[in-house]
């Protein structure tokens, strides 16, 4: 019955426990599917929650994959293309909660203490008004939750900043079906858990006899590593590509051409660019000297600085350019 709520939820989107307490009570449709006669009593809120709470995680993945089973049989699981993406949700828990790890005190007391240094009689709403300003506010380094120490604190995609939770999907994109999913600390970027949700995608798909082929991610994925890694597996990336400088002025890494033979690079007005030592191992710098860029009618567009326009080039150029390609 728990699970079957769940679904409800799911498919209705409702997040809320007292909201989906009340859509199964008021609906003939929902009763019947959970088994309820009209004059039976539907779980409340307070025995949904107690019961998720409850509820071993293996216990949630046992599910999906009965599920998946399920969907394989009517033909609801191609898994040639795969697509995966991740979401920030908040977290049960109050941005209230927040206590600063090494002074104790809450985030209230904190900003009205920093407000009155410059102000001894400031009020709470004073303090609040300049606390919006303040850069580097509510930091994760600083600030935990005192009730979920595991949440971290997120401005999500719509303007608004709340403890959080990131949740991760890997979808069959030919029909729909989710294949796996996991959750994890909300300020794990997308690009430092690719692989794993690739891994894990794979692993679903060959349990049920199926070998994926592709592997497509948006750009929040995107790295020379996380491209390499994919074809490692036996899968084409398509992932979208940064392109972080269009419409902007000045020249950008494709306007220089590469001499593989001296291996430096020349920019649009015929200057060289040398091989730079390389503390990075993941790319390579070239630079021009800077009293030529000072002296170029460029300068200023192409670059600002005295000692000259530096180009890195991944290690993964190839691969990157690859992808591109294909996407495009």
């Amino acid at each position: 019955v728990f699970f079957k709520c769940m679904l409800v939820a799911f498919f209705e989107n409702i997040i809320y426990d007292t909201e989906l307490e009340f859509r199964i009570a008021d609906s003939l449709l929902l009763r019947k599917f959970l088994g309820y006669g009209l004059d039976e009593r539907t779980p409340d809120e307070s025995t949904l929650r107690k019961t998720r709470q409850r509820m071993p995680e293996e216990a949630f993945h046992a599910v999906g994959e009965r599920v998946l089973d399920v969907c394989q049989k009517h033909g609801l699981l191609k898994g040639r293309v795969l697509g995966t993406d991740s979401s920030q949700v908040d977290a049960n828990a109050s941005m209230d909660s927040l206590k600063h790890k090494e002074l104790g005190c809450t985030y209230e007391e904190f900003m009205l203490a920093l407000r009155r240094q410059d102000k001894p009689d400031a009020t709470k709403s004073e303090a609040r008004e300049a606390d919006r300003k303040r850069e580097g506010k509510a930091s994760n380094a600083d600030w935990e939750s005192a009730t979920d120490p595991e949440a971290r604190v997120m401005q999500h995609a719509d303007g608004h900043t709340h403890l959080s939770y990131k949740v991760d999907t890997t979808v069959d994109l030919e029909t729909g079906v989710i294949v796996s999913a996991g959750a994890d600390l909300a300020n794990v970027s997308d690009q430092a858990d690719c692989l794993q949700r690739v891994d894990e995608g794979i692993e679903a798909l060959e349990k049920r006899g199926l070998e994926p082929q592709v592997m497509v991610t948006d750009k929040g994925h995107h790295s020379g590593s996380n491209l390499v890694g994919i074809e490692k597996r036996g899968l084409v990336p398509l992932v979208s590509s940064p392109h972080q400088s269009v419409g902007r002025p000045g020249f950008e890494r494709t306007d220089f051409s590469y001499d593989t033979e001296h291996d430096w690079l020349t920019c649009p007005a015929g200057q060289t660019l040398y091989r730079q030592a390389d503390p990075d191992k993941t790319q390579h710098n070239y630079k021009a000297r800077g009293r030529i860029c000072k002296a170029c009618p460029h300068f200023g567009v192409c670059t600002k600085s005295n000692t000259g326009r530096t180009v890195s080039i991944s290690i993964y150029e190839d691969v990157i350019r690859a992808n591109r390609q294909r996407v495009r």
